[in-house]
């Protein structure tokens, strides 16, 4: 009985393992779309930076936030990079209205590749810790579509 109960074990166990060692945080869709696992906040249910141009080269940076029912504002820095890493322009980011967004732009030059970074924070009226938000995107500057 001892070697039945042994064997039954390991494979219970080798089982587990494989099960377990399948489990990814992050996976590929049909659609080549990657799905990840997003921060969890106190504050908002999600915080989105984005990146665009126009067809006149125009740099639009922007900060999307959902606050829940208590949260009550974001701060901080937005900063634009070039593609060599130099910074162009540092823009204060202060919005306690919804919907809470910012959007600044800049003078793009065609083909030049931009970062634009956010770093701050997500605060609330009911003595939640803020969320810190630190993002970042990059894109090319091409025609619009």
């Amino acid at each position: 009985m001892s070697f039945r109960r042994n064997f039954v074990k390991t494979i219970f166990t080798v089982m587990m393992v494989m099960v377990l060692s399948g489990t990814s945080i992050s996976a590929a869709g049909d659609d080549d779309t990657i799905y990840s696992i997003q921060p969890r906040y106190n504050n908002i249910g999600s915080a989105a930076l984005t990146i665009g141009f126009d067809s006149n080269n125009v740099v639009y940076c922007c900060i999307s936030v959902t606050p829940f029912n208590h949260g009550s504002g974001v701060s901080g820095i937005m900063k634009l990079f070039d593609s060599t890493g130099t910074c162009l322009a540092v823009w204060s980011v202060s919005d306690y209205e919804r919907p809470i967004m910012a959007e600044n732009t800049y003078q793009g030059v065609y083909g030049e590749t931009y970062t634009c970074t956010f770093f701050g924070y997500a605060y609330s009226n009911n003595q939640t810790p803020p969320d810190e938000l630190d993002m970042s995107v990059t894109d090319t500057c091409v025609d619009a579509d």
